[in-house]
C-alpha cells in the first residue's frame, strides 16, 4: 500500500475534525453505536417507549445497516482514496456538510411531526453525496477501486427499497437483507486487502509471508455476489443455503491463510481475525437456519454483531491511530472494548441457543456493546478531534 505525501508538515494546532474524512465519521459512528444500542436495550427493557418512522425493529435494523456502518465506510473511504490516488479528498466546510446530512438523518426519524417524504429525502441523500465526493479523486486513480462507487450506488439502492415499503409500496426485495449482504461484500474485498497485509506488517521485526491465493480471493467474493442475488431475489430458494455454505467453507480457507500465531500479541491484530471469524461463522449458520436448527437471526447476529461491530471497532480503531501520526499501539482500555464486542457476539449469538427467548441475555448484549463503544468513543474523541500528533496534514 503505497502513501502519499500530499502536503508539508505543519505544526499540529487547533481543531482538526474535519480535516480528513475519518474523523467526523469515525466520531459519530462511535457516539451513534453507544446511544442506538442503549436505547434499543432500554425499549427492550421496557424501560423506555420509542415511536419512529421506521417502527420499533425496522428502526435497529436500518440505523445499525444504513446509519452506523456507512458512517465507517464513508470515514474509511474518504481517508483511504486519498492515499490510493494521491489526491485530497472533501474537507473543512464541504466534509461538515456531508457529516450533517447523515446526522439529520439520524435525528429526523425520532421527530414525530417530521414528513415522511422529508425523512425518507434526508436519508437517502447521504450515499449519493459520498458517491460524488469520491468520484473526483477516484478519477485519478486505478479502475479497480471504481468497485465502491458501484457497492455504494447499489447501497443507496437497498436504502431506496427500504423506504418505498415505508411509504406503501409492496411486492419489492428486501432491502436491509441486501444491505446486511453488500456490507459483507465490502468487508470481504477490504478484508482481503487489509487484514493479510496488516498482519505481516503488525508481527515485525518477526518476517512472515501468509498464504494468499487469488483463486480462493476471487471465489469468495463471488460466492458473496451470488449470495446476494439469491437471498434477495429468492430468499427461501434451495440455492441459499447451499450458496452460503460454500461460500462458508471459502471464507475459512481464506482466513487460515491468513492466520499467524503471533497475532495474538497485538489487539489490533486479533480483532480483525476474530471479526472476520464472526463472518464465516454467519455463513455457515445460514443452511442450519434453512433446515430450522437455529434461527435466521442467529446467523444474521452473528454477521452483524460479530463480524460489523468486530471489523468497525477494529478498523476504525487502527485508523485513527495511523492517520493522526500515533503509534498503532492499543491501550488497555481499548484492548478491554475488543473484548467487550467479542462477548456482546457470543452471548447474543449463542445465548438464544441455550436459553431462548431471555430478555437478561439480550440486554447483557447490549450493555457489553454499549461498553465496547463507550469505551472508544470517550478515549478516541481527543484523538479524532486534534490535528495529528506529527504537524502532518489530515
Amino acid at each position: 500500500m503505497t502513501l502519499h505525501n500530499i502536503q508539508s508538515p505543519q505544526p499540529a494546532s487547533g481543531f482538526a475534525l474535519f480535516e480528513l474524512g475519518f474523523r467526523p465519521f469515525f466520531l459519530l459512528a462511535g457516539w451513534l453505536g453507544v446511544v442506538l444500542v442503549a436505547i434499543w436495550g432500554a425499549v427492550y427493557a421496557n424501560l423506555l417507549s420509542l415511536n419512529t418512522y421506521y417502527g420499533l425493529i425496522g428502526w435497529h435494523s436500518h440505523e445499525m445497516l444504513f446509519g452506523y456502518t456507512p458512517a465507517v465506510i464513508g470515514g474509511f473511504l474518504l481517508t483511504a482514496v486519498r492515499n490510493w490516488t494521491g489526491v485530497s479528498t472533501i474537507r473543512g466546510p464541504l466534509l461538515a456538510g456531508l457529516a450533517l446530512v447523515w446526522l439529520a438523518a439520524r435525528i429526523l426519524p425520532l421527530v414525530p411531526a417530521a414528513p415522511h417524504w422529508l425523512i425518507a429525502a434526508v436519508d437517502l441523500a447521504f450515499l449519493p453525496c459520498l458517491i460524488i465526493a469520491l468520484v473526483p479523486p477516484l478519477m485519478q486513480g486505478k479502475a479497480k477501486n471504481w468497485m465502491f462507487v458501484v457497492i455504494l450506488a447499489v447501497m443507496a439502492s437497498a436504502n431506496a427499497l427500504v423506504h418505498a415499503e415505508r411509504l406503501g409500496i409492496s411486492g419489492l426485495p428486501n432491502g436491509a437483507y441486501l444491505m446486511s449482504h453488500l456490507i459483507m461484500l465490502i468487508i470481504v474485498i477490504m478484508g482481503g486487502r487489509v487484514i493479510p497485509f496488516f498482519t505481516e506488517a503488525g508481527v515485525r521485526p518477526v518476517q512472515i509471508q501468509l498464504q494468499r491465493r487469488e483463486w480462493v480471493d476471487r471465489l469468495s467474493i463471488a460466492l458473496v455476489i451470488a449470495l446476494a442475488i439469491a437471498q434477495t431475489l429468492a430468499p427461501y430458494s434451495p440455492l441459499t443455503p447451499l450458496l452460503a455454505g460454500l461460500a462458508a467453507l471459502a471464507h475459512g480457507v481464506r482466513l487460515i491463510g491468513w492466520y499467524h500465531p503471533l497475532i495474538w500479541q497485538y489487539p489490533l491484530l486479533w480483532i480483525l481475525h476474530l471479526s472476520y471469524l464472526w463472518l464465516v461463522l454467519g455463513l455457515a449458520l445460514i443452511p442450519l437456519a434453512s433446515l430450522g436448527l437455529v434461527s435466521p437471526f442467529v446467523a444474521l447476529h452473528a454477521f452483524t454483531t460479530g463480524a460489523i461491530g468486530g471489523i468497525t471497532l477494529g478498523m476504525m480503531a487502527r485508523v485513527a491511530l495511523g492517520h493522526s501520526g500515533r503509534p498503532l499501539v492499543t491501550s488497555r482500555w481499548i484492548t478491554l472494548a475488543f473484548v467487550a464486542i467479542q462477548l456482546c457476539a457470543l452471548v447474543r449469538v449463542f445465548g438464544p441457543l441455550v436459553w431462548p427467548g431471555s430478555p437478561p441475555l439480550i440486554s447483557l448484549s447490549a450493555l457489553l456493546w454499549v461498553i465496547a463503544f463507550g469505551l472508544f468513543s470517550l478515549i478516541y474523541t481527543p484523538i479524532l478531534i486534534r490535528p495529528r500528533i506529527d504537524g502532518r496534514p489530515g
